[in-house]
């Protein structure tokens, strides 16, 4: 009997979670789903790619996926783009060089925007990316880092993506 009322507890407390209203997340980053073709310069000399912003699990993430080439050859990553329960947009970053970087997400209007910002420490490089939309539907893209201990940040790539979907 008391397997049946824990039982009883345990699903109905989960019908109660199921029936929550869910906050889609990052309405405000809708502007950048699709798929993206990419090309820039900077410290790595020229690179090109291609990168997608797709929302996933019902709209509760969004996953972007880069896939860029230059001279040091082809680069991997993949951010997890979700909202927190204060309602703070986070990016978590996973890259083919082993990277993992923790990136909290400001969105501006004016012009239409994003900036990923993991701040560093004394110990760690800080890095910022910018996404900025254009007029003509086009984003730029900004890649900074800053030196460990250090809040000034240097461009190290720079470049245009137009969506092809």
């Amino acid at each position: 009997m008391k397997g049946a009322a824990l039982f009883l507890l345990l699903f109905s407390s989960s019908l109660l979670i199921a029936a929550e209203p869910q906050t889609k997340c990052c309405a405000d980053l809708e502007f950048l789903l699709g798929k993206w073709e990419a090309s820039g310069s900077g410290q790595i000399g020229s690179s090109s790619g291609v990168m997608t912003f797709a929302s996933d699990l019902q709209g509760q993430v969004i996953i972007r996926r880069n896939e860029s080439q230059s001279k040091n050859g082809t680069h991997n990553d993949l951010m997890i783009i979700y909202k927190d329960s204060a309602g703070v947009i986070h990016g978590d970053f996973f890259d083919s060089e082993g990277h993992v970087i923790p990136y909290t997400v400001t969105v501006s209007e004016n012009p239409q925007g994003a900036v990923f910002l993991h701040p560093g420490s004394n110990s760690e490089p800080g890095f910022r990316f910018t996404d900025t939309l254009k007029a003509d539907g086009n984003l730029d893209l900004l890649f900074e880092i800053a030196p460990p201990g250090s809040s000034e940040f240097r461009t190290y790539l720079k470049g245009t993506a137009h969506r092809t979907s």
